[in-house]
């Protein structure tokens, strides 16, 4: 078969799943984008003063996980998650910076860039966005093989915000770390290469709220086969690959592993039944 008959196949399928080529072609430009940025922040990103590639890695990473997510659900759906997720966590965020009460006390600093109501960074409600989606996208591409389970629903929200503790572990400790945008004020014994572990209880719960809020906007009201949102996953793969390198560069070989055996355990379950060519019984018709 020709080049333009491999290019006619695959237009040809994504118009048979409802889907328009050129939306993936942009969809798969997002996330070229978002990779070519984060591997500039693998490189570079350690001790770099100038912040023009985390600006535009964040950037970049929230087009990529928004439009990744418009593969599956409406974009106004998607739109209006982020738009959930960066007032909830970002409020968060705000009380924690001010209170020191839901995260552990810690005080942003002028290098963590401009501020919205001269309190909150502007870059906060972008991470939760690429953090939680990504992570969320990342959980259900896992569970897939138990997505008829009558408990789908609620596995999912945990897991997804399990990862999400993942990708604040792998980011934490170079951004308050070498990078400084934030300092930790925390005189807990115990740390996470600095990072005090109050970070990720609150991380966690945040995220369940986040999830909770958001997952109403994210089901499927059709029955039937649905579009599989492919970008997302990559999105945490390699967001959490980027900080991993980074982790290493700063010689934390265990925060580093510890990325790399979440993400193996999230594929365990999928690659399992895709090579055993078996998937557990079903239970109930979930949609999420």
């Amino acid at each position: 078969m020709t080049e333009p008959d491999n290019l006619k196949s695959m237009q040809e399928q994504s118009q048979c799943a409802g889907i328009p080529w050129r939306a993936e072609a942009l969809r798969v430009g997002c996330l070229l984008a978002f990779v070519i940025s984060a591997a500039c922040v693998a490189r570079e990103g350690l001790h770099d003063s100038d912040n023009s590639m985390i600006a535009m890695l964040l950037l970049t990473g929230v087009i990529a996980t928004i439009a990744s997510a418009s593969r599956a659900w409406p974009l106004q759906n998607v739109a209006w998650a982020a738009l959930v997720i960066s007032v909830v966590a970002g409020g968060a965020h705000a009380i924690g910076a001010l209170t020191g009460i839901v995260f552990g006390p810690f005080v942003f600093t002028d290098a963590a860039g401009p501020r919205l109501f001269r309190v909150l960074p502007a870059a906060i409600p972008a991470i939760w966005v690429v953090v939680i989606l990504s992570s969320r996208g990342m959980a259900k591409w896992a569970l897939h093989p138990f997505r008829n389970h009558r408990i789908y629903g609620f596995w999912l929200v945990c897991i997804a915000s399990l990862l999400s503790v993942v990708s604040i572990a792998a980011i934490d400790p170079w951004a308050s770390g070498p990078r400084r945008f934030w300092m930790w004020k925390s005189t807990l014994p115990v740390t996470w290469h600095g990072t005090p572990l109050t970070l990720f209880a609150g991380w966690f719960a945040t995220s369940i709220v986040c999830m909770t809020f958001v997952t109403p906007m994210l089901i499927h009201k059709k029955p039937g086969a649905q579009p599989v949102d492919y970008g997302s996953p990559m999105v945490w793969l390699a967001l959490d690959a980027t900080f991993a390198l980074l982790l290493l560069r700063m010689q934390f070989t265990l925060g580093a592993a510890v990325i790399v055996a979440a993400a193996f355990a999230c594929a365990v379950p999928r690659l399992g039944t895709m090579l055993l060519g078996k998937t557990p019984p079903t239970q109930s018709n979930r949609r999420v």
